[in-house]
Order: structure tokens, then sequence, then C-alpha cells
């Protein structure tokens, strides 16, 4: 696979990271909001900052070529 190839599947699987983690945090914003705080912060507790650092970790390696 070409180096731009590479690139850019990872760009998307960051995008894809980052609207999923997006999508939680607005979920949890609504569960606050109905002050449902224990669902809240169980929620927000499954986001897992070592995949977007992965990810960035991937792209970087692959940038230095």
């Amino acid at each position: 696979m070409k180096k731009i190839d590479q690139s850019t599947e990872l760009i998307k699987r960051l995008q894809e990271e980052s609207d999923r983690r997006t999508q939680l945090e607005n979920e949890a914003i609504f569960m606050i909001e109905n002050c449902e705080f224990e669902k809240a912060i169980a929620l927000l507790q499954t986001i897992d900052d070592a995949v977007i650092r992965d990810i960035e970790k991937e792209l970087d390696k692959l940038n230095r070529r």
C-alpha cells in the first residue's frame, strides 16, 4: 500500500474515533442535564485516549519515512 493511502486510512480512523468520542460526550451531557450523573460518568470512562494516541503514533511513524 502506498504511503498516501496509508495516511488517508489512518486519518479516516482518527476522524471516526473523534466522531465516536463526540457522540459519547454529547450523550453524557444529556445524561448530566437529566441528573443521571453515575451513568454519565460510566459512559465517559469508556473513552480510551490510547486509541487516538496509537493512531497518531502510526501517522507519525509513517510521516518520518
